[in-house]
């Protein structure tokens, strides 16, 4: 009985694709759907490019393709360093008393160095899970 008045329902429904269920609820008011410009607006605050910023600039047609490259560059660099803050920051919370014991992380000059730091500390002193993060770090960086 239920499915058949679900069929009513349906077919009374003023929908091009009366197949879609999400638009189904969405008229039967169990989900709303979102305008476009919401969702690109959320995407931009939450989403995985919320740290970015859209920048446009005029350039000969031949300069295009460095231009282009270079903003390549910057994003991979940014997605690194981002990748990088975030292994650092577990790192510390899991490991900051067994392996920096008489380290002092505070007086190195920046994020890559204080990562290297860490990680071949923690591939000397730590166990296999921080070896392995160790490893994950110096990737990052770049250093062997």
């Amino acid at each position: 009985m239920d499915s058949c008045l679900q069929t009513i329902r349906n077919r009374d429904m003023i929908l091009r694709d009366r197949d879609t269920p999400i638009m189904f609820l969405c008229q039967q008011g169990g989900m709303t759907m979102r305008p476009a410009r919401k969702r690109v607006e959320k995407y931009r605050n939450e989403g995985g490019a919320a740290d970015l910023v859209r920048v446009e600039v005029l350039v000969p047609p031949s300069a295009r393709d460095e231009i282009v490259g270079m903003a390549a560059r910057l994003r991979l660099e940014h997605r690194n360093n981002k990748e990088l803050r975030s292994l650092y920051d577990k790192a510390l919370k899991f490991y900051r008393g067994r392996i920096l014991d008489n380290i002092d992380l505070d007086r190195l000059p920046d994020l890559k160095t204080r990562a290297a730091v860490m990680a071949r500390a923690m591939i000397d002193r730590g166990d296999a899970r921080a070896f392995a993060m160790g490893r994950q770090m110096l990737e990052r960086i770049g250093a062997s």
